[in-house]
C-alpha cells in the first residue's frame, strides 16, 4: 500500500493572476531540474483549465496539492467542476490555446480526473522520480 504525504496544498482564487502563484508554490515544494519542470509547466495547465473551463471562474476558487505518493509527485486541482469533464482535443499547429489537457496525458506517467462528494471535479497527473 502506498502512502500518500502531503508536500503542500494552496487554495487560490479561480482568477488569472493565480497560475502563475500556482506555479510559485509548485516549484517551491520540488528541487530544481527536469522533474520540477515538467511539473511546474503541467500545473500551469491544469490550473489555467480551471480558470478557464471550471465553475469556479463565476467567482470561486481552485485548490492545489502535490503528494508524494512512493515514488511519484501527484498534483491535484480541484475546482467546482463544470458542464463538461476536461478532455483532450485535437488543435492545429497554430493554434494558440487547447493543449492543456493533451500536454498533461503526454507528459505525466498518470493522469485523470474524478468528482468528489462536495461536487468538486480533480484533476490529477503523477510524474515518477527519476530512479
Amino acid at each position: 500500500m502506498t502512502t500518500w504525504t502531503v508536500l503542500g496544498s494552496v487554495t487560490l482564487p479561480a482568477v488569472p493572476r493565480s497560475v502563475p502563484a500556482a506555479r510559485r508554490f509548485a516549484a517551491g515544494l520540488l528541487p530544481p531540474g527536469d522533474l520540477a519542470d515538467i511539473l511546474v509547466l503541467l500545473v500551469s495547465e491544469a490550473a489555467t483549465n480551471s480558470v478557464r473551463h471550471s465553475d469556479s471562474r463565476h467567482g470561486g476558487e481552485l485548490t492545489l496539492t502535490l503528494y508524494d505518493v512512493g515514488g511519484a509527485v501527484r498534483v491535484d486541482v480541484a475546482d467546482a467542476g463544470g458542464a463538461t469533464a476536461p478532455e483532450r482535443v485535437s488543435r492545429g499547429a497554430l493554434a494558440t490555446g487547447g493543449r492543456g489537457m493533451a500536454m498533461i496525458e503526454d507528459l505525466a506517467d498518470r493522469a485523470g480526473h474524478h468528482g468528489d462528494d462536495a461536487g468538486r471535479r480533480h484533476t490529477w497527473f503523477e510524474i515518477a522520480f527519476a530512479a
